[in-house]
């Protein structure tokens, strides 16, 4: 006959996990040669999203004013 202390501490264990969250560092190097690309995606939208895309985009102003003209 199986401990009942035992079997509860297994089944215990299984239905709750640990998460560890590590801390992680990336550095990115960017390629001088390439120009930066950037690109937004509507996801607003009353019954379904709007599914606008702006397309390639190279700055980050580009993008803002993309966004400000579309939520306009």
């Amino acid at each position: 006959m199986p401990d009942s202390a035992n079997t509860d501490a297994q089944s215990r264990s299984a239905t709750r996990g640990r998460y560890r969250f590590r801390e992680y560092h990336v550095t990115t190097v960017p390629d001088p040669l390439a120009l930066p690309a950037f690109t937004a995606v509507c996801v607003t939208g009353e019954e379904s999203n709007c599914g606008v895309t702006s397309g390639t985009l190279h700055t980050p102003d580009e993008l803002t004013h993309w966004i400000a003209g579309h939520c306009a």
